[in-house]
Parts: structure tokens; C-alpha cells; sequence
């Protein structure tokens, strides 16, 4: 198949190619090349929709854009020549472009007897067979006579086509371009996407070397991350929080009780009460499913796990937000320890509610939180600032925290979801 497509092309048989199924071509293992030769066989008949298609069917199937367009220029070539023949012409200007025309069908040594099928099969097209010896063995400069009548149509025809041909190619040097930069956008997303697993394996063998392989919970997709909570563990042992206040419960929960009932000892040694922790959570299903987990881990007695549904919660500005009603938790939480907020080392840990909740859905945490700790050291972490929605509420935080006197720092983290942490 792929042989007489090629005798067809080199001939000019443009019927002959239009006449293949598309469905054997696709099933052919030179598909790409063949869907090129179809293309240029609709370009000969002005079909320039079916060309568009079957030049992005070849690029798809492996055909460079430089082979495309090499074959592409090489059909407008041949309506060159047709015209210089037709509108009389001198003979080497129309040898000139059938030559170019048969180009790219093989090495230079091949292209005599292709040139001599080509001119053939034009002329018989063009009614003119009787021209043919004249056109290939004639004197270069002699002139071919024109037929009357036939001339003006042809010019028309061969500017027509002409015009739309320098369309397409650039038509294709532009979906070159677009391939290309897919291609590169693609290489680096398989690039990073292959980093992040290596990173979520290496955080979660981690975090499995610090709970026990029985205790660890889900780490990927809706819940947190590994590499996030490699960093929350990091910072609940770096820092030894007075309070930790969590919005949104579930897998970060288990680990900061962890680590808070490891950090109990050497608390107690001190002369210091344990950490008070305190989660809340606004759906008695994922209530219930924390307080599963944590039972599973024997650390119902580390945490304080609240029920805390959503409802209209009026800040001190007067903006109302649909968030957890937490105030009396919190208020109970900080009356429960022995020292006033100014001695206090204190993380917010700001994974909830969900961002369909509305905009800027989690801003309450750092407003609500500072009307029982204001002049606490606090470190508020905000899960998922990849997200628009997220990095707008740690700015606002920034401009709140800076209009309140005090000095916040803002560290990003480069995380699966990433993650920011503002330190006041």
C-alpha cells in the first residue's frame, strides 16, 4: 500500500490517493506518511479543510512539521507549473517548479524519472499531452504555447491556490509551535509529577517510622498530603506549642496527637502541662471518623475534638462568614492553661472549611483566634496555597496582623499542594 501511494504521489494521481480508505491508512504502519501524501492530494483539488486535517492527523501520527511543509510547498509547485505551462511560460520555469514538486518524494538521483510521471500526468490533465515532448526534451528557452481560453482561469487558479497554500503552511508552522510547547508543558509535568511521588513515598515512610505502619492514616488527595504532614510534625516537636488549634479535622489530627503525647514527658519533666490541642471539626460524619482514628491510636485523651458546625460568625470588623462556631471552645481552651496569652506559644494549623464554603473561606481562623490571643507568639499554617483562593487570605492575614502593630513573616513551602506558614 505504502509503495503504490508513493507511485501515485510521484505521478500526481491525486484521484487515485483520494480514492484510499482512512480507515486502512490508520491501521498502516506508515500512517503518518501516507495521511501526508492524502493531505497534498486534497491541497491539488482545493479541499483546504480536509488538508488542515489530514496534515494535523500525519503531525499526530509522527510526520515532522518540516517534512509537512516541505511537502505542502511542494504541492503548490505543482500548480506553479501547471500554470507556467498553461499560460505559455518558458519551459525551464515550469520544469523548475515540477521538479520542486517531486522533491521531497526521494534523493535527487531518483527524481529524473519522477519529474518525467509528473509532467506526464499534468499535462494529460491539463488536455496538453501533445506539449509533453516539447516541455521535456524542447529547447530551455523556447516558449510553450498556451491554449486560448484557457490561461486566465489558470492564472485565476494558480493565485487562488497560491494564497490559501502560504495559509496553511503558516497555519502549520504555528501548530508546530503549539506541539512543541504541549510537548515541553507535558515533559515537565511528568518530571514533577515523578519528583512529588518520590517525595510523597519518602514523607510517608517517614511518617510510617513515626506512628507505627498500623497507625498511619490516608496521606494523599482530599486528606493532607505526607510532605505536609512531615512538616506539621516538625513543627509541633521544633517549637513545643503551648495550644494548638486546628480548623478541620482527620489525618493531621493523628499526627499532632502524636506527637503532642510524645512531647508530654519531657513537658512534665519541665514542669509544664501538656499541650492542649484542640480540633475542630463542622461534620458529624468526619467527627466521627477523626474520633475513629484516634481511639484506633489511643489519643482520644490528648485531643479535644469539637463539633463545630458552620454558621454565620460575625468578626470584630462587622464582615460576617459562614464558619465554626468555635468561640466558646476556643475561649475555654486558652481559660484551661496556666499562663496569660502574652506567654503563650500558640499554632493555628488552617485546613477547613472547604473552599466551596465561599470566598476566602478560612480567613476567619487568624481574626477569630486573636480575639482571645492577642500578643501570643503564633504560627498560623495554611494548607493548600496553591490555590488562588488561599494565597489571597494569607495576604489579607499579612495586612490584618501588620495593621495590628505586630511583625509577620510569611514562609512558603513547595509541597504537593503547598503549603505557607506565617510567624507573629
Amino acid at each position: 500500500m505504502a509503495q503504490q501511494c508513493r507511485e501515485k504521489w510521484r505521478r500526481g494521481d491525486w484521484e487515485g490517493l483520494l480514492s484510499l480508505s482512512l480507515d486502512d491508512v490508520e491501521r498502516h504502519p506508515q500512517r503518518a506518511r501516507l495521511a501526508l501524501m492524502i493531505a497534498s492530494a486534497h491541497q491539488a483539488q482545493g479541499d483546504h479543510a480536509h488538508t488542515r486535517t489530514l496534515t494535523g492527523l500525519a503531525m499526530q501520527w509522527g510526520c515532522s512539521g518540516h517534512l509537512v511543509a516541505r511537502v505542502l510547498l511542494a504541492g503548490i509547485h505543482n500548480t506553479l507549473g501547471r500554470a507556467a505551462v498553461a499560460s505559455g511560460k518558458l519551459r525551464d520555469r515550469a520544469l523548475h517548479h515540477f521538479d520542486q514538486a517531486v522533491a521531497p518524494g526521494g534523493p535527487r538521483g531518483a527524481r529524473r524519472l519522477a519529474l518525467h510521471q509528473r509532467v506526464q500526468s499534468q499535462l494529460s490533465q491539463l488536455q496538453m499531452t501533445a506539449e509533453t515532448g516539447r516541455l521535456l526534451d524542447g529547447n530551455r528557452t523556447s516558449a510553450m504555447p498556451a491554449p486560448p481560453l484557457v490561461a486566465t482561469p489558470l492564472r485565476e487558479l494558480h493565485d487562488g491556490l497560491r494564497q490559501q497554500g502560504e495559509m496553511l503552511l503558516a497555519q502549520i508552522v504555528d501548530q508546530q509551535r503549539r506541539m512543541d510547547r504541549m510537548h515541553k508543558q507535558i515533559e515537565q509535568t511528568v518530571t514533577r509529577e515523578a519528583l512529588n511521588a518520590v517525595r510523597q513515598i519518602e514523607a510517608h515512610s517517614r511518617i510510617e517510622r513515626y506512628l507505627g505502619s498500623e497507625l498511619v492514616p490516608a496521606l494523599h488527595g482530599w486528606p493532607i498530603s505526607a510532605d505536609f504532614g512531615v512538616l506539621l510534625l516538625d513543627l509541633v516537636e521544633r517549637n513545643d506549642y503551648d495550644l494548638i488549634i486546628e480548623f478541620g479535622s482527620g489525618s493531621s489530627t493523628v499526627l499532632m496527637a502524636t506527637a503532642v503525647k510524645r512531647l508530654a514527658t519531657k513537658r512534665a519533666q519541665a514542669g509544664r502541662p501538656p499541650t492542649h490541642l484542640l480540633a475542630l471539626e463542622h461534620l458529624e460524619e468526619y467527627h466521627q471518623q477523626t474520633h475513629a482514628m484516634l481511639a484506633a491510636a489511643d489519643l482520644t485523651n490528648t485531643v479535644q475534638l469539637a463539633l463545630a458546625p458552620l454558621q454565620a460568625v460575625t468578626l470584630v470588623d462587622g464582615r460576617i462568614f459562614q464558619y465554626y462556631d468555635a468561640r466558646k471552645a476556643i475561649s475555654e481552651a486558652v481559660a484551661s492553661l496556666p499562663h496569660p496569652p502574652g506567654d503563650l506559644r500558640v499554632l493555628l494549623m488552617v485546613d477547613g472549611p472547604p473552599a466551596t464554603t465561599g470566598p476566602r473561606a478560612r480567613y476567619p481562623a487568624v481574626p477569630l483566634t486573636l480575639e482571645f490571643l492577642f500578643g501570643a507568639r503564633i504560627d498560623v499554617l495554611l494548607d493548600d496555597y496553591r490555590r488562588e483562593d488561599e494565597q489571597r487570605v494569607a495576604e489579607a492575614w499579612m495586612v490584618d496582623l501588620q495593621g495590628r502593630g505586630l511583625t509577620p513573616k510569611l514562609t512558603a513551602y513547595s509541597l504537593e499542594k503547598d503549603a505557607c506558614l506565617i510567624s507573629v
